[in-house]
C-alpha cells in the first residue's frame, strides 16, 4: 500500500517527495529551501499534556466529580460529572446565559483552576456549539494581554447541564522575563533562502520544561518565499530562534442533474446521472437555482436554462485547464427543459469536464451531510474549488479554497476521486471551527471525514492509475504513544484507525446506516471542542451520554472504549470485556 500523502504543512502544494518515484510521482518545482543549519523544521509545534488516571473520591468540585490531573504538574486537566454547576440552564438559553454559566465555575472554583481568572479568557466563537442537545464553548487563554496559542478552556453541556471541563489554561506555567531583542523578522526571514517577513503580532508558546511549564513569548510573521509561498513563522523574542514554521496550504495525496461517479473513477459503479443540487442555472435575463433533488421552477416561460459552469449556493468549481463545463437546456416536453450533462467521447476532454460536475456533485453532497448534523456559518458560505490545475499526483486546501490537480505522470485526475476532496473539506472544516491545534489529528480528521461518507477503510482509491491503488488503508495499525513523532499523515492514523474501529464496532450492534449516523453525529460536533486527537475521547464521551440520565455511560460507550483503548487513547473499561 502506497503511503504518500499530500502534505498539510510539510511541502508545497506542487511538490511529491522523490521517495515516491518509483510510482511516477515527480517534483515540478523545488521545496523551498530551509535554512537546515539553524535546526528550522517546518510543521506544527504540539503540546499534549499527560494525565494521571481518573480519581472517583470526593473534591472540592463536588462528591463524584472525576478528577484528572497533569503528570508534570498536578494541575487539574480534566472534570467530568453529571452536574459540575448546580442547576440546569432552561431550553432556548442564549450564548450569553451559557457564557455566564461558565464564568460561575471559573469563579466558584478559581483556587482549583490554578488561580485561572475568568478575564483572561476569551470566547472563540467560531467554536461554539449550540444544539438542543450538545453545548460547547471554547475559550482561548491571554497571560499579560498576550494570547496563549497553546492554552483553551472547553465547557461541555449536556442538554444545559454542565457535565465537563477541560482545563488547559496552563495557569501554573513559568512567566518569560527574558529581555526582548528587535529585529526579529531577520530570524523569520532566515527560516526560508531569500523569504521576506512581515510582524503579524506577538503570543505566548507554553513549553514543557522539567517538572515544569514555561512560557515562550513569540514573535509572529508571514514570511513568503521566493516563490511567493506563503509560510507561517514564530520567532523568540528572546533569542531571535525560529520557535516554528508552518506551510498555509494544507496538502492530500492520494481523488454535479450530471454524469458523476457515484464515487470515483477506477473500478467503481459506473457514471451515472445525478442530480445537480443548489446549482444556479444561467437564462437570458437571470438565473434560477435548482432545489435538493436538481429541480426547478418560476423560471420565465421564455427561458432556455443552461449550465454555464458549475456554481451554486454552496460549491463553486473554477476549471484551471479545459473548457468550463457548459450544457444547453433540452425540451423535454410542454414548459419542461432539461440541462443535462453527459460524457462525451474524448477521454482527456472528459476527465477535465467529469472532475468538474464530480467535484461539484460531492462537495455539496459533503456539505449537506454535515449540516444535517451541525450548524456553523462557514456551511452557509459558498465553497470555491479549483480543478484541473496545471499539476500532478496532489490536492490542498490553502486556507479558503479546495484545489484539484490534472491527470498525468501515473497519477489520475484528482477531481474524479470523491475520497480527496472529502479529506480536504476536512480541513477547511477544522479551520473554520476554531482549529485544530495537531497537524496529526487535522491529517486524521479529514480520513474520518472521507470515513463518514464511503464506510471504507481504503482512502483515494484510483489515485494511482496503473493500479488504482489508494493513499492510505485506517486499518494498517497506528497506536498512541508509539506513533505520535511519526509524519502528520502517518501519526493521523492514530485517530483515523481509530475511528474506523470505530465504525466496525458500532456496525456490530447497529445496521450500517444507524451506525453511520452515529459516527457522523460523534465526529461532526466533536471538531467544536477538541484540539488535540488525544482529547477526542473524553469529548466524545459527553456527545455519547443520554440527556435523561447524566450519570449513565451513553448507549455507545463500549464501542467508544474498546476502539479507543486499542489505539492507546483510553484505558480498556473492564465493564466492556
Amino acid at each position: 500500500m502506497r503511503r504518500d500523502v499530500l502534505k498539510k504543512g510539510l511541502l508545497p502544494a506542487a511538490t511529491v517527495a522523490a521517495a515516491f518515484a518509483s510510482f511516477g510521482f515527480v517534483a515540478p518545482q523545488a521545496a523551498p529551501q530551509l535554512d537546515r543549519a539553524a535546526g528550522v523544521q517546518l510543521g506544527m509545534r504540539v503540546l499534549r499534556p499527560a494525565q494521571t488516571a481518573k480519581s472517583f473520591v470526593g473534591n472540592a468540585f463536588g462528591k463524584g466529580v472525576t478528577v484528572e490531573s497533569d503528570a508534570r504538574t498536578g494541575a487539574v486537566r480534566l472534570l467530568s460529572g453529571t452536574n459540575l454547576l448546580p442547576g440546569a440552564l432552561e431550553q432556548g438559553a442564549t450564548l450569553d446565559d451559557f457564557v455566564a454559566a461558565a464564568q460561575r465555575f471559573v469563579d466558584a472554583h478559581k483556587a482549583e483552576l490554578g488561580g485561572l481568572a475568568f478575564a483572561d479568557l476569551e470566547l472563540n466563537k467560531d467554536a461554539a456549539l449550540l444544539t438542543g442537545e450538545l453545548q460547547f464553548l471554547k475559550f482561548r487563554v491571554k497571560r499579560q494581554g498576550l494570547n496563549v496559542l497553546d492554552a483553551v478552556v472547553d465547557f461541555r453541556f449536556k442538554a444545559g447541564t454542565l457535565v465537563q471541563v477541560v482545563n488547559q489554561s496552563y495557569t501554573e506555567a513559568l512567566a518569560d522575563d527574558r529581555s526582548l531583542q528587535g529585529g526579529l523578522e531577520r530570524g523569520a526571514e532566515a527560516a526560508l533562502a531569500g523569504g521576506t517577513a512581515q510582524h503579524t503580532g506577538d503570543a505566548f508558546r507554553v513549553v514543557e520544561d522539567g517538572k515544569h511549564y514555561r512560557l515562550v513569548r513569540i514573535a509572529q510573521f508571514d514570511v513568503k518565499a521566493q516563490d511567493d509561498h506563503l509560510f507561517k513563522a514564530q520567532v523568540e523574542a528572546a533569542t531571535g530562534k525560529v520557535f516554528e514554521l508552518r506551510d498555509t496550504a494544507f496538502y492530500l495525496s492520494g481523488a454535479a442533474k450530471g454524469s458523476a461517479y457515484p464515487r470515483t473513477w477506477w473500478h467503481d459503479d459506473p457514471a451515472t446521472l445525478m442530480a445537480y443540487r443548489d446549482l444556479k442555472l444561467t437564462y437570458s435575463g437571470g438565473t434560477v437555482t435548482t432545489d435538493a433533488s436538481g429541480n426547478y421552477v418560476n423560471a420565465p416561460a421564455t427561458a432556455q436554462p443552461k449550465i454555464n459552469g458549475l456554481e451554486g449556493t454552496r460549491v463553486k468549481v473554477i476549471p484551471a485547464t479545459g473548457t468550463k463545463l457548459a450544457v444547453n437546456g433540452a425540451a423535454g416536453g410542454a414548459s419542461v427543459w432539461n440541462v443535462t450533462y453527459t460524457n462525451s467521447a474524448a477521454p482527456a476532454a472528459e476527465d477535465k469536464a467529469m472532475a468538474q460536475s464530480m467535484t461539484y456533485y460531492h462537495l455539496t453532497r459533503e456539505i449537506t451531510h454535515a449540516k444535517a448534523y451541525i450548524s456553523t456559518p462557514w456551511l452557509d458560505r459558498q465553497l470555491t474549488a479549483n480543478v484541473n490545475l496545471s499539476d500532478v499526483c496532489n490536492a490542498y486546501w490553502d486556507g479558503s479554497t479546495i484545489n484539484l490537480f490534472s491527470a498525468g505522470d501515473g497519477c489520475a485526475n484528482t477531481g474524479l476521486i470523491s475520497d480527496v476532496y472529502y479529506h480536504e473539506w476536512g480541513h477547511g472544516l477544522d479551520d473554520n471551527t476554531g482549529g485544530i491545534e495537531d497537524d496529526a489529528f487535522s491529517e486524521g480528521y479529514g480520513d474520518i471525514m472521507s470515513l463518514l461518507l464511503t464506510h471504507d477503510h481504503v482512502l483515494g482509491k484510483g489515485f494511482m492509475t496503473a493500479d488504482g491503488a489508494g493513499v492510505r488503508d485506517l486499518t494498517d495499525f497506528y497506536k498512541y504513544p508509539d506513533s505520535a513523532d511519526e509524519e502528520a499523515h502517518t501519526a493521523g492514523q492514530i485517530i483515523g484507525g481509530t475511528f474506523w474501529d470505530l465504525l466496525v464496532n458500532l456496525k456490530a450492534n447497529h445496521t450500517d446506516a444507524v451506525a453511520g449516523d452515529i459516527l457522523s453525529k460523534l465526529a461532526l460536533n466533536v471538531i467544536f471542542t477538541a484540539s488535540k486527537y488525544t482529547d477526542v475521547y473524553a469529548a466524545l464521551l459527553v456527545i455519547d451520554k443520554p440527556t435523561h440520565a447524566l450519570a449513565a455511560n451513553g448507549p455507545n460507550f463500549c464501542a467508544i472504549n474498546k476502539a479507543f483503548s486499542k489505539h492507546g487513547l483510553a484505558s480498556a473499561d473492564a465493564s466492556c470485556n
